[in-house]
């Protein structure tokens, strides 16, 4: 063929699909045009298939409730059917020339539908896409007179939706008794340690080398060499493991500190030659370690220890922490897609987390019959009906194994119903909130208030109220510090407000010595001239340190507790030195600690100690140590407690 008549038919066929490409740009497209796009998938979106289709089909083929094995049935359903038929449950429909073709060795799926299709399916199609873990921190303190006034001590260990965080957070940062401070993000994968901090790398000596001498011109002085320099980071250190539970919520591993600027002490003492040389550093420091769960997009509270903070005075620490689901491309990871169906007048539709043991419980209910989805169903509804939760028309209870939860439409009673006798048999997930409280009275507070007979004591909630209300309407009365946190069963967790005291265990004089070079005598000492030289240095942590290893039983009506706790006063100083040898401090600290096990109904709180320890700021005091334990839900609501026995 001719090269130009080539080159004239290309030109006219680019010429035709230019125009026809603007004219369809220029036409609008129509809102039920089919539009083709393709969603990447993950590998577990196959086990999801396999649990709907196959009521027999176990994940856990070794789990201790497996009592009997059977025949499984194969999977009549293909992919492609079951998924369309999964979404169109959740409101995507598929019209006419619409298509869905799955992918399992490149891992996509590709869909033809509607732009409102498409913008359904994907909030369906999201929990089986790749995500990460999203994890934000903020570190705050009050006084604590703003924190009585904002009534903090009751958002401690509390779960806050999105719009309640926004709106305390939003009343902190208005309050002039309240300091917002560092407030580090991450975005992680599932199961890495990550770490974010914004700190200073404060260098001190640990040791230090003084050595007196006489000039060429006879005046003596002092020199001093500091040596074995230690590094400790002052600011915000954010350390955190997020994990997603096979039930579908987030699990937080928290090591946090918040590490403030030092206070000096200088251990030459005033009138020393060498004054202002050997000066070590006081680190205030609020710190916790914990594991805890939580919903997407909810924050924790946590907090309630006290800092001594230089130029500032004591400050209540405070952490919130909020973590969430997020996709590649930022957007949040929608989490129970509602069933869209016509909800009758007077009818609600609730989901509820449900713990894997309520197979067990099905199993067993069932007669120890093979493992099958279609046990748990009729066993929820013999619960509720223990509960009186009746059924009326239009109400139903559904078994969502790919969410680990009950659907459940009914009126708002019988849900509520429904709720507490999941809770009864502890069906859903849970955590502790230790509420723990530091607090000092006077001896003549102590005696009016009758606390003797207190101490030991176990108080209901209500009972806790008021005496705690009691408490702090009394003169002579001090809550020193209310630290509180989450936990889970078994795990020893830790939160501290502490300052380091760094002070020497050793001293030594250094004389000036003197040498004769042209003799075999032994030289002099000068003691005129001598310093002293502090060694051997030593940590003590002054503030509050509550360590302990919650565990509820196997009835879950007590909560067993490994308990450490300890209250470290500031100390005061006492100088070794002979007069005109400069000073040899050492400290004395007055301490209240405790170490013990004890059983705890959940909600109930008790009182311990009454040591009297002089105070070096306020005199003699009574030291009292205050723990309770709730078990709340992921949403930070308490469980309904089993009847005390």
């Amino acid at each position: 063929m001719n090269h130009s008549v080539v080159r004239h038919c290309r030109a006219a066929a680019t010429s035709f699909v230019l125009a026809a490409a603007a004219f369809a740009a220029a036409a609008p497209a129509a809102a039920d045009a089919l539009v083709d796009r393709s969603y990447p998938v993950l590998p577990t979106i196959q086990e999801a298939h396999l649990q709907s289709v196959d009521p027999d089909y176990d994940p856990n083929p070794n789990a201790p409730w497996r009592l009997s094995t059977g025949p499984t049935t194969p999977p009549l359903t293909s992919f492609e059917d079951w998924f369309r038929g999964y979404t169109a449950e959740r409101g995507v429909s598929w019209p006419e020339g619409s298509s869905l073709a799955y992918s399992p060795l490149l891992g996509r799926i590709d869909v033809r539908n509607t732009e409102a299709n498409h913008a359904l399916f994907r909030r369906v199609v999201a929990r089986w896409q790749r995500q990460q873990i999203r994890v934000s921190l903020q570190f705050a303190s009050a006084a604590p007179a703003a924190f009585r006034e904002l009534g903090l001590e009751d958002a401690l260990g509390t779960s806050l939706s999105p719009e309640e965080w926004s709106a305390l957070r939003a009343r902190l940062a208005e309050h002039q008794g309240v300091e917002l401070r560092d407030c580090p993000t991450v975005l992680s994968h599932p199961g890495t340690t990550d770490m974010a901090k914004g700190v200073s790398e404060v260098l001190y000596p640990t040791e230090f080398a003084v050595e007196p001498f006489r000039g060429a011109d006879g005046k003596t002085g002092v020199r001093v060499e500091p040596q074995e320099f230690n590094t400790r980071f002052v600011g915000c250190i954010a350390q955190v493991t997020p994990n997603v539970s096979s039930e579908q919520w987030l699990s937080l591993e928290l090591t946090p500190a918040a590490v403030y600027p030092p206070s000096w002490r200088d251990f030459a003492g005033p009138g020393s030659p060498v004054a202002g040389s050997l000066r070590q550093p006081f680190f205030p420091v609020f710190s916790l370690a914990t594991i805890a769960a939580l919903h997407d997009g909810r924050t924790l509270v946590f907090g309630g220890a006290v800092v001594d903070e230089p130029d500032k005075g004591p400050r209540v620490q405070l952490l919130f922490v909020s973590a969430e689901r997020v996709l590649l491309d930022g957007g949040p990871l929608p989490f129970a897609v509602p069933v869209e169906e016509p909800t009758p007048p007077d009818l609600e539709t609730r989901r509820f987390l449900i713990l894997p043991t309520v197979w067990e419980l099905a199993v067993l209910d069932a007669g120890g019959e093979p493992f099958s989805v279609t046990n748990v169903v009729p066993y929820l509804r013999k619960l509720a009906g223990h509960a009186g939760v009746d059924w009326p028309d239009g109400s139903f209870v559904r078994f969502d194994q790919i969410d680990w939860t009950a659907v459940v439409r009914n009126t708002p009673e019988n849900l509520d119903r429904f709720r507490r006798a999941l809770v009864r048999e502890r069906l859903v997930p849970f955590q502790f909130r230790v509420r723990t409280r530091f607090l000092s009275a006077t001896p003549e507070a102590f005696e009016a208030l009758s606390l003797f007979g207190t101490l030991g004591g176990s108080f209901s909630p209500d009972d806790w109220a008021a005496l705690r209300a009691k408490l702090d309407a009394t003169p002579g009365v001090e809550t020193r510090a209310w630290p509180t946190l989450l936990a889970q069963t078994g795990f020893t967790v830790t939160i501290k407000g502490v300052t380091e005291f760094v002070y020497p265990t050793e001293y030594e004089v250094k004389p000036l010595v003197l040498v004769d070079n042209g003799t075999n005598a032994p030289p002099v000492m000068d003691w005129s001239v001598a310093a002293v030289e502090p060694q051997e240095f030593n940590t003590r942590e002054v503030g509050q340190i509550v360590q302990l290893t919650p565990t509820l039983s196997s009835d879950g009506g007590r909560v067993s507790v490994d308990l450490t706790s300890s209250l470290v006063l500031p100390p005061v100083w006492k100088d070794y030195a002979a007069p005109g040898f400069g000073a040899m401090e050492q400290p004395f600290f007055p301490d209240f600690s405790a170490a013990t096990s004890l059983d705890l109904l959940p909600g109930y709180t008790v009182l311990l100690g009454g040591a009297i320890v002089d105070d070096p700021a306020t005199g003699r005091h009574h030291e009292f140590f205050a723990i309770g334990v709730d078990l709340v839900g992921l949403d930070g609501e308490p469980l309904e407690h089993p009847a005390t026995p």
